[in-house]
């Protein structure tokens, strides 16, 4: 379901987890996108991301939320800095947590990726974001990256596809004019409803 899925990577000596709300959307992945939820390589748990990453004891090297599906389903509670340091708290010393957000980056659309930027801010030392498309005040694909290590990422590849998707990294100035999420201020609501005027 929309707003609490997330896939993590733990160590490489452990199996990939998955985490999704809605026990009949692994069905539907099963049915139509072959995700094979029999395989033994992957753990599948039926569970909000935010109760299980209250819980686990485990370090993940990776960490990569998709909650954010469209305006309509936003969880509030998973774009909080309370969240967020669940998030960091879970990581290896060089963990990175990649999140996909629909929006744009400039002007009243881009309010929701201002405020999530400014939260992860708040508790990453380093934090990227990509834009897949080029426009920054038309809504798309935007992936926030927060890196646990403040050390500079090395941004070449000689793959031309990892290439291509690094040069997606956005280098012009971000405002910082919508305050950090909260558990107890986190009007997502309010901004992504600026989608639609």
């Amino acid at each position: 379901m929309p707003g609490a899925s997330s896939l993590k990577y733990p160590r490489r000596d452990r199996e990939p987890e998955l985490l999704e709300l809605d026990p009949e959307l692994v069905k539907i992945a099963d049915r139509y996108f072959g995700l094979n939820s029999d395989d033994r390589r992957l753990r599948i748990f039926a569970q909000d991301a935010r109760v299980y990453l209250n819980l686990t004891p485990t370090q993940y090297d990776i960490v990569y939320l998709d909650t954010f599906a469209s305006a309509a389903i936003v969880p509030h509670y998973l774009t909080t800095r309370e969240t967020a340091q669940l998030v960091y708290h879970a990581m290896s010393d060089n963990g990175v947590a990649l999140m996909n957000v629909m929006s744009a980056v400039y002007g009243p659309r881009g309010r929701f990726l201002r405020a999530e930027l400014a939260t992860y801010r708040s508790v990453f030392p380093r934090v990227e974001v990509f834009k897949l498309n080029d426009d920054p005040e038309s809504i798309g694909n935007v992936i926030i990256v927060a890196f646990k290590n403040p050390a500079e990422p090395r941004w070449t590849s000689d793959d031309p596809e990892i290439t291509a998707r690094l040069s997606r990294r956005w280098s012009r100035p971000i405002p910082t004019d919508v305050p950090i999420l909260t558990d107890d201020f986190a009007p997502v609501e309010v901004y992504m409803m600026r989608w639609f005027f």
